[in-house]
């Protein structure tokens, strides 16, 4: 049994927010922090709920693949930006930024960038946002002394052992500065010559994997003796190469070349070090389309080559690369299970005329593919979703990170992010928001698992990271948004905006299962100062159930909900009441009809009313609890069921005090009978109190805060 109070405190810090501390038997289990980019929050303006046991409100599909969805932008180390980076990306449903951090051989102990990455962290954190690592060398030619290695059957010998060594030893001291990061990319792009070179030895043959592996493996072995929990991603493919060793330019691997190398050398090296620890937790890809008007249902003509539709070529060579070794292969097959991050991709768009771009664009060429209709706002924005589409119905990919959130202003790099320069939003912004809105991440067709060519599918390894979750959920209401957190990961799960991306007002909240499909429910209600409306959400999509206008068009002020069986059925029903500016209405719905049970006017004052639901009379089913809102004496009145009929009714606090009351209700007791749970309104010193509801006697009293400021309470 856990009580949820939320005090409704100002916004802690320009970026806009409200702290909700999460707290079961009185302790707290984690301070959450919701805001939207532009959104005020005044005091009273947060709600929020949790979904314990037996109600959980879980978002993942039965049998989803699921995908976290994130970007990979470097802004969110500006401190000029941060206040609006990490709201921003909060509000549109992103979960992780990853942030580069490259090691100097020159400067071999420094960690670069500490205090805007300590920063970053901790205004993601706030946000419902986490933050990933890429760490790899400055230099290409670090680990190979600028040297074509000779042919050799030596697993080490090729590369600097003691550079190799020493750039692991910083990942470790990464990994101890930033305790709470998780996610490490390492190594980039290892089949390109500028972050690995030379890539071929002097016979003609690739050298890169080999390097690239030993690198890998050091820090492999270095951060997760940091912490076994430690997540390593492996080396970040580039999409293509052109397997040319004497190419006058760019002389680069192809990705399937690379792996079967990879995973040859690899096998060659745990063999001769006797080595039982695999290379790698997840293998990182980055599937740009190049040129990006390449066709996106065939991608690469060369197979040899991969974009987001011709991941099966990736995974074929990976599993050739790599079976019977050490390392799990990708695939649904005995022996796989390998998740698959596809940490950078992107579309870049036309930015003429937009304020803030400086250059030339260098790729609107043919070769390129930024030109005409291939680098419109729509172009990128229905590439995003048909990735999205396609890699969430994959169980092998589990990580997607957009590359950027906001544009790079040199147009020499990439202008692939969902918002322009001047923070203005692309139609991309809004693709992926509502794309994440309605799937939570979740595949939405059919599934389309892998295995390798000639091989039976079987039972694969387990691969949770990033952790998806399908346990209870906290779901938080600010600013017209409703976010939704994992109860023990804090991670963000989804955001909606269930009365359209136009209403930024407070909205109250309830969870129950209406549809009576084992997950519950979200029932919400739109705050003053707007035509009355409420609404029932889905909990596995977040598509609405139900609409509602309970009360007259012309009324302003507000509707409060909650979520009861009030008539027996089996399904909870929706109680709504009437926010202040008129005399005080109730009404409740059926959840299996949803038609109007009953509807009456508990109070004669004008202040608004709270609801709650709870069977307080032990009949078995839902009563309706109703307390006063602001501008007359604190009072709660209990009444029977789907009926007008009054159980009890008393003063919840002094008589004296005018500020209103708010109510839930739950078996705190363990009698079998709901109990009440008041929270004083503003100005009410923070009291909240627990009566028996077969007693009406006090069972505990105590501060729900430090202020006098209105408390909001739920208990489950």
């Amino acid at each position: 049994m856990g009580l949820i109070l939320s005090a409704g405190r100002p916004a802690p810090d320009q970026g806009g927010g409200a702290e909700l501390p999460v707290r079961v038997r009185g302790r707290i289990l984690a301070t959450l922090i919701v805001a939207g980019p532009a959104t005020t929050l005044r005091r009273g303006a947060l709600v929020a709920a949790v979904a314990c046991a037996g109600i959980a409100l879980a978002l993942a599909g039965t049998a989803a693949a699921g995908v976290s969805v994130g970007v990979n932008d470097e802004a969110g180390k500006d401190p000029s930006l941060v206040p609006w980076f990490f709201p921003t990306m909060g509000s549109e449903g992103l979960q992780g930024d990853t942030l580069t951090l490259r090691w100097d051989d020159g400067s071999p102990t420094t960690v670069p960038d500490e205090e805007e990455v300590s920063q970053a962290i901790a205004v993601a954190t706030a946000n419902g946002v986490s933050v990933e690592l890429d760490l790899y060398p400055l230099h290409s030619q670090v680990f190979t002394d600028a040297a074509r290695c000779a042919p050799s059957s030596d697993p080490e010998g090729c590369g600097d052992t003691a550079r190799i060594q020493e750039f692991a030893t910083w990942t470790a001291q990464v990994a101890r500065t930033f305790p709470t990061v998780r996610q490490f990319f390492v190594m980039n792009e290892c089949n390109q010559p500028l972050y690995v070179n030379p890539q071929w030895d002097s016979s003609g043959q690739n050298q890169s994997a080999e390097i690239c592996g030993r690198a890998l493996a050091a820090a492999y072995d270095a951060l997760h003796d940091v912490s076994p929990s430690n997540v390593v991603w492996g080396v970040g493919l580039s999409p293509r190469g052109n397997d040319e060793p004497n190419a006058t330019s760019n002389s680069s691997t192809s990705p399937v070349s690379f792996l079967r190398d990879l995973g040859a050398w690899f096998k060659a090296f745990a063999a001769e070090t006797a080595r039982t620890r695999p290379l790698m937790d997840g293998l990182d890809f980055h599937p740009y389309p190049v040129p990006q008007s390449l066709p996106f249902a065939t991608g690469y003509t060369s197979p040899n080559n991969a974009s987001v539709s011709n991941l099966s070529r990736i995974y074929q060579a990976f599993y050739d690369g790599f079976d019977g070794s050490p390392q799990r292969t990708i695939g649904q097959q005995a022996g796989g299970g390998l998740p698959v991050s596809l940490n950078e991709v992107g579309i870049q768009t036309d930015s003429s005329g937009k304020p803030g771009y400086t250059g030339t664009e260098v790729s609107a060429t043919a070769a390129g593919g930024v030109i005409g209709q291939y680098a419109t706002e729509s172009y990128q924005s229905s590439w995003y979703v048909q990735m999205l589409d396609l890699v969430a119905c994959d169980p092998n990919v589990r990580l997607v990170n957009i590359y950027h959130l906001l544009d790079e202003p040199a147009l020499g790099g990439w202008q692939s992010g969902l918002y322009y320069v001047d923070r203005s939003a692309k139609a991309a912004a809004a693709a992926v928001h509502d794309w994440i809105a309605t799937t939570g991440g979740d595949c939405r067709g059919a599934l389309h698992p892998w295995t390798p060519a000639g091989v039976p599918a079987g039972p694969a390894s387990p691969a949770p990271p990033p952790p998806q979750g399908t346990g209870p959920r906290i779901v938080a209401a600010a600013g017209g948004r409703i976010r939704i957190f994992d109860a023990a990961t804090h991670v963000l799960r989804r955001v909606l905006a269930p009365f359209g991306s136009g209403y930024t007002g407070p909205i109250s909240v309830a969870l129950g299962d209406v549809n009576g499909d084992g997950v519950s429910d979200v029932a919400v209600g739109k705050g003053p100062g707007s035509p009355p409306a409420a609404e029932l959400l889905n909990g596995k999509n977040g598509k609405a159930i139900a609409s509602y206008t309970p009360f007259a068009r012309s009324f302003r002020g507000g509707v409060s909900v909650a979520l009861g069986d009030v008539n027996g059925d089996g399904r909870p029903d929706l109680i709504v009441g009437s926010g202040p500016g008129a005399p005080a209405q109730v009404t409740v719905f059926s959840g299996a009809t949803r038609k109007p049970l009953v509807s009456f006017g508990p109070f004669a004052s004008r202040g608004g009313v709270s609801v709650a639901a709870g069977d307080v009379n032990g009949d078995g089913k839902a009563d309706v609890i109703v307390g006063t809102g602001p501008g007359t004496t604190a009072v709660v009145t209990v009444y029977r069921n789907a009926t007008k009929t009054r159980l009890w009714s008393l003063t919840a606090f002094s008589p004296a005090f005018t500020g209103g009351v708010t109510v839930a209700a739950d078996d705190v007791n363990g009698d079998g009978r709901a109990d009440l749970v008041l929270g004083a309104g503003s100005g009410g010193g923070a009291q909240v109190k627990v009566l028996g509801g077969k007693t009406h006697s006090l069972l505990g009293s105590f501060l729900g805060a430090t202020d006098s400021g209105a408390i909001a309470v739920a208990v489950g």
